[in-house]
């Protein structure tokens, strides 16, 4: 049955386009203006261009990363949110609690769908464009090789300080700011319109697709769903922001590991599993889990 979106969340999504707009001004006004305080012209010019040879430039970048994440997706979110009059962040989902089990399950969850997106990950790199748009596979490669290339640069210390501001932006800032944005906001407005399964869907959809890392697509279309379904299910936004953190932050802890010599494995394929049979019971496993939350899933409309 078609829904009708309402004036409210028209107004909703001019708002949250507004706001976005705002905070990318503001922030980006505010990382100009740091960045010419402590920082040389020279470094900020190879930082824009994606070249981090220092620790200067590496700096710069992340200071980026902080004001673009909290303009782009934290500020809009909360602002939309007083704007709603939204009491205990009820607007964003945030009033309920998750109770033990549901905590757990998540742990699981993350651990357990690991190697299912590494799989994901390493068949998505197999496909090809066709011929006819070979020059554009050829570009989406190559910034998927510069883009992983900045990853590892950016995320490898060997100090704690380093592993603690990595996590902040890598994985505490992502897990609110895009929770509250693809999940919190989008994925209500869509369900509004279209069936909640159709409304998980396309919020994962764009959740993969605003990243511009084609290559990995899919992996990351599938993590949009599991966040989705794990919010759906559980009434509470909490799931899925702890859910998004604990697979951010892990990532971010094995490449602190690998810069202390600890483990030496390539933390990109971390988890993957070679033999198939062992995957198929990973598969198998992730189901049951999922399967969990379904059977206690809270009685919850968005």
């Amino acid at each position: 049955m078609h829904k009708d979106l309402g004036t409210t969340t028209y107004k909703q999504i001019f708002m949250l386009g507004i706001l976005i707009l705002v905070g990318l001004l503001v922030f980006g006004a505010v990382g100009m203006a740091i960045a010419q305080q402590f920082w040389a012209p020279e470094d900020i010019a190879a930082a824009t261009s994606y070249i981090l040879e220092n620790n200067a430039q590496i700096n710069y970048m992340k200071l980026l990363q902080f004001l673009t994440m909290f303009g782009t997706f934290l500020f809009p979110a909360i602002a939309l949110n007083y704007l709603a009059k939204s009491k205990n962040f009820s607007f964003l989902y945030l009033n309920k609690t998750l109770d033990i089990n549901k905590i757990i399950v998540i742990v699981g969850l993350v651990a357990i769908s690991l190697p299912i997106i590494n799989a994901l990950m390493a068949w998505n790199q197999t496909l090809h464009l066709p011929e006819s748009m070979a020059n554009t596979e050829a570009w989406m490669r190559e910034k998927e090789a510069l883009l992983t290339g900045l990853t590892e640069t950016f995320m490898l210390t060997s100090s704690f300080g380093g592993l603690i501001i990595n996590l902040l932006l890598m994985a505490v800032l992502p897990a609110f700011g895009e929770e509250f944005i693809f999940r919190g906001i989008l994925m209500k407005w869509f369900s509004k319109s279209m069936s909640i399964h159709l409304a998980i869907i396309l919020s994962a959809f764009i959740f993969s697709a605003i990243h511009i890392q084609f290559l990995g697509f899919f992996p990351r279309f599938f993590m949009g769903l599991i966040l989705g379904y794990v919010f759906y299910w559980s009434g509470s936004l909490w799931a899925s922001i702890l859910l998004h953190f604990l697979n951010n932050g892990m990532a971010v802890v094995s490449y602190f590991l690998v810069a202390q010599g600890l483990i030496n494995d390539d933390p990109a394929s971390m988890g993957s599993l070679d033999n198939t049979a062992f995957l198929m019971a990973d598969i198998l496993l992730f189901i049951g889990l999922m399967y969990w939350f379904y059977r206690n899933r809270v009685n919850f409309k968005l």
